[in-house]
C-alpha cells in the first residue's frame, strides 16, 4: 500500500483549489501526492503543495481531516485542509497538471478518482 497526502485549500469565495492531472487518475484532484519514505503526512502534503503550486504554507496552517483507502490504485490517502485563504494570483502550476480553477461546482468538473470523497469528508 502506498501513502499519499492531499490538501483542501480555499479562495475566499470559499472556492476549492483543483488541478488538472496529466497522469492517472486523470481529472481535476486535489494538490497533494506520494509520502516519501522516512517522511510524515503533513510533511509529505506541505511538500507536494510546494511542488505543484508554489504555495508555501507551515505545519500550524493545516489541520488533519480523515483518511480514505483507493483500492483502485492502492493508496492510503491522508487528507488535511487550511483556513488560509489562497488567491488565485498564488497558484503556480509545474509540468503535472494542464491548468488549476477555483471551483465549489463540482458536478461540472470532470473530478479525478475519489475528489469528491475528500472534499466532502
Amino acid at each position: 500500500m502506498i501513502d499519499a497526502a492531499v490538501i483542501i485549500l480555499k479562495n475566499n469565495k470559499g472556492e476549492v483549489l483543483l488541478l488538472n492531472r496529466k497522469s492517472p487518475p486523470f481529472g481535476y484532484g486535489l494538490p497533494g501526492g506520494k509520502v516519501e519514505e522516512d517522511e510524515a503526512f503533513h510533511e509529505a502534503c506541505l511538500r507536494k503543495l510546494k511542488e505543484e503550486t508554489g504555495i508555501i504554507l507551515k505545519y500550524i496552517d493545516i489541520t488533519y481531516v480523515d483518511n480514505s483507502i483507493c483500492d483502485r490504485y492502492l493508496h492510503n490517502v491522508y487528507i488535511f485542509k487550511s483556513d488560509v485563504i489562497i488567491d488565485e494570483s498564488d497558484v503556480k502550476i509545474t509540468s503535472e497538471h494542464s491548468d488549476y480553477i477555483f471551483t465549489k461546482d463540482f458536478d461540472s468538473v470532470n473530478l479525478a478518482g475519489k475528489t469528491l470523497e475528500f472534499i466532502n469528508m
